[in-house]
């Protein structure tokens, strides 16, 4: 049997980008959109990561895997969570965010 971990993101950014040092030695880029009701996670790596500068309230299309990771809370309670490893991101102009007109596309390779 063959699973395939794909999934497609398109929302608004709602938190400023925070970008991380290179501590696995590529840039990295956390992203946080609001799809409709949910919160999405993005992780950008690389020359992703060093090619966009979102800006809060932006509509971005991300494209990627998803990831669980988990954390020791302070109250010592473990900790689960998601998120969207970005393969492929793109912008979309507000005024074009349901229609079918391609935006700019950027991509890489992991």
């Amino acid at each position: 049997m063959t699973y395939i971990n794909e999934a497609k993101f398109t929302g608004k950014i709602q938190r400023s980008a925070q970008t991380k040092g290179k501590t696995t030695g590529l840039p990295t880029l956390k992203i946080t959109l609001a799809c409709g009701k949910e919160t999405i996670h993005a992780v950008l790596l690389g020359e992703l990561a060093e090619s966009i500068s979102p800006a809060d309230g932006e509509w971005i299309e991300i494209k990627g895997s998803v990831h669980t990771s988990s954390w020791d809370g302070l109250d010592g309670i473990r900790r689960f969570g998601w998120y969207c490893l970005a393969k492929k991101i793109r912008s979309i102009p507000e005024s074009v965010h349901c229609s079918d007109v391609p935006p700019t596309e950027r991509s890489t390779k992991i």
